[in-house]
C-alpha cells in the first residue's frame, strides 16, 4: 500500500501545471529515482537463473529487476551538499537489485543505456547482434563497439542487469 502511495505521490508531482516556487526544479524526478528504488525493494520477482553461457553468443534478456533510466538531473549526486538549479546533459542509470537483493545503481554513458534499451526492444538476442545493431546505430565500426561491448554485457550479466538463456 505504501508503495502505491508514493506512486501516486510521483504521479502528482510530474503531472502537476504549477509547481510550488520553493520547490528544487529537480524534485519530480527525485521523487520519482527514489520511488523506484523502493519498487525494486518491494517487487516480488526473482532474477531468473543464470543459464551461463557466453553472452556474445547467448540469447539476453533484460532482468524484470533492472530498470534503464535517464533523467535530466543527476538524481543520484542530489543531497545536502549537492542541489542543482539546472537541469545538464542527460544523465543514464540502471537502477537494479542485485542477487543478494540489495538495490544498486550504475552510472550509464549513452552507449550503454543504449544497449540495454536495445535488449529490450529486440528481446531474446545474442550479444553480438546487439553489438552489430549498436554499431550501425552508432555509425561506428562493429570491432570498436564488441571491444567495449563485449567486456560491458559480461558486466552488465554479472550483475544480474542481463540474463543469459
Amino acid at each position: 500500500y505504501f508503495l502505491e502511495i508514493s506512486q501516486e505521490f510521483v504521479r502528482f508531482l510530474l503531472e502537476r501545471s504549477c509547481p510550488h516556487p520553493d520547490d528544487p526544479p529537480f524534485i519530480a524526478e527525485l521523487a520519482h529515482y527514489e520511488w523506484v528504488e523502493l519498487a525494486l525493494t518491494v517487487a516480488e520477482d526473482d532474477i531468473p537463473p543464470e543459464a551461463g553461457g557466453d553472452p556474445m553468443s547467448s540469447p539476453l534478456t533484460l532482468s524484470p529487476l533492472a530498470w534503464p533510466l535517464a533523467y535530466a538531473y543527476p538524481v543520484h549526486q542530489i543531497g545536502v551538499d549537492f542541489r542543482p538549479t539546472e537541469p545538464g546533459d542527460p544523465v543514464y542509470l540502471v537502477v537494479y537489485r542485485d542477487r543478494g537483493d540489495a538495490v544498486q545503481f550504475m552510472a550509464l554513458n549513452a552507449a550503454t543505456a543504449r544497449l540495454l534499451e536495445l535488449v529490450r526492444e529486440r528481446g531474446p538476442e545474442p550479444g553480438a547482434a546487439l553489438l552489430q545493431a549498436l554499431a550501425a546505430e552508432l555509425s561506428l565500426p562493429e570491432d570498436t563497439v564488441s571491444g567495449f561491448g563485449a567486456a560491458q554485457l559480461a558486466d552488465f550479466v554479472a550483475r544480474g542487469i542481463l540474463v543469459t538463456h
